[in-house]
């Protein structure tokens, strides 16, 4: 009897300073909640991005006017919500000219749009990027202090309702937007194979995030 209760004591504690550990996080990350939103385009307007897997749901998402521009018709691949802990932090979108190979996904021209739930610091975009990045693999301290250098130029602090969007093009680069006004662009390969695959990578810390991206189902 005593041991059944060491038990549970013993996972009660590691759910509170799991939460604990959560809250923390989202602390550091500057995450807030904000209920203002000027964007005239309103990517949520018209479903849930939890209806993912829909082909319904993905006919009713408007192609955001940055992805027009440079891509022109594209399509939506796939999306999917990220949650840290249970908190929604953002949606994530995959826009393609033609479907990508999940094994191949760096030869075509594709953007990602992130909206985001919260509010978070650009900065904290920013590092957190790299440590993503670094997970795939070795980067030289003179390439990441460059690469955060430009990703925190690239990444203001944002709000519920806002957008970042990362444009690839696979003869080497990238460029980002915030609401749909251009913030900053490179002509790194290495930088943008490595930032994409923060989320497309099969090193990608977010396996089941980027299955949805692709639009493969479970």
């Amino acid at each position: 009897m005593k041991a059944r209760r060491k038990d549970q004591a013993v996972v009660a504690s590691r759910r509170f300073h799991g939460a604990l550990y959560a809250l923390m996080f989202l602390l550091l990350m500057g995450v807030g909640v904000s209920t203002s939103s000027s964007q005239t385009y309103d990517p949520l307007s018209a479903q849930s991005a939890d209806a993912a897997g829909s082909d319904e749901s993905k006919a009713q998402v408007a192609i955001p006017p940055e992805v027009r521009e440079v891509l022109g018709d594209a399509q939506l691949q796939g999306q999917e919500r990220f949650r840290w802990f249970g908190f929604s932090v953002y949606d994530i979108r995959l826009w393609v000219k033609a479907p990508l190979n999940i094994e191949a996904w760096a030869g075509r021209p594709f953007a990602l749009e992130l909206t985001y739930a919260r509010s978070l610091k650009g900065q904290a975009i920013a590092e957190k990027s790299l440590d993503e990045m670094q997970a795939q693999e070795s980067i030289d301290a003179q390439r990441q202090a460059s690469w955060l250098s430009f990703m925190q130029s690239a990444f203001p602090n944002v709000e519920e309702g806002d957008r970042l969007t990362g444009i690839y093009r696979p003869d080497g680069g990238a460029a980002f937007y915030f609401n749909g006004r251009e913030t900053a662009s490179t002509d790194d390969a290495d930088f943008a194979r490595l930032f994409f695959g923060i989320w497309l990578s099969p090193d990608t810390s977010e396996p089941a995030l980027r299955r949805a991206l692709f639009g493969m189902k479970e």
